[in-house]
């Protein structure tokens, strides 16, 4: 009896290691997406377009505009791109967003500061070329450059009026995205964007974004 017990035992053993063989063979512990068969919200075939909110954290280096030196405290920068890929790798993307910072001290030509409690908003709309290279699965970093336009506001104050005034502006940005599905993805990135008022606005900005294909 005990003979046929250790057999049984022996062929279970057996059978239960060439089952682990083969289940650990075909599975595999990476999860990836293969951004060339990406399907959009709407079906199996993606086309090109997709949707990217976004949102950050926004700084303006010291500037001087109508005989004032203006120091602005830390912003925040949020909007909406749309864009489309146009071939592989390449992306054309209409931004348009908010910029909000509010001005810390303004001093005049004599040396005399004052603290105004005031906002400096900024409404950008740019048209940009992004390069991405899908052959990073995983994180895949990107580069861009834009140009378009900018409008730029000063609460009314004692010093400053409030009139609008429209600028060029141009930007530069890099980052990296990381894909969440076959039909989403996370960026995190920085650019820089020149407003080229009377006199010229530098904006630093680090955002977060996500993107929705169609």
């Amino acid at each position: 009896m005990k003979y046929i017990v250790k057999f049984c035992a022996y062929i279970l053993v057996c059978t239960g290691l060439s089952f682990a063989d083969e289940v650990g063979s075909s599975y595999n512990t990476s999860l990836s997406f293969n951004t060339e068969e990406r399907i959009s919200l709407g079906g199996v075939e993606s086309s090109g377009w997709y949707v990217a909110p976004h949102f950050g954290y926004n700084l303006i280096s010291n500037t001087a505009t109508e005989g004032f030196n203006i120091k602005f405290d830390d912003g925040i920068s949020f909007g909406l791109g749309f864009g489309v890929e146009i071939k592989k790798d390449i992306a054309f993307q209409i931004d348009i967003g908010y910029i909000r910072n509010d001005v810390d001290t303004i001093t005049d030509g004599g040396g005399i500061g004052s603290e105004p409690d005031i906002e400096y908003t900024q409404v950008p709309l740019l048209f940009n070329w992004i390069w991405s290279p899908s052959g990073h699965p995983d994180i895949r970093p990107y580069v861009g450059v834009g140009l378009g336009v900018i409008r730029g506001e000063y609460e009314s104050n004692e010093f400053i009026s409030s009139d609008a005034r429209w600028a060029v502006a141009g930007q530069i940005r890099a980052g990296f995205k990381v894909d969440l599905s076959t039909t989403s993805c996370f960026s995190f990135g920085y650019q820089f964007m020149l407003a080229q008022y009377s006199d010229n606005i530098d904006n630093h900005t680090f955002g977060i974004g996500l993107s929705f294909n169609f």
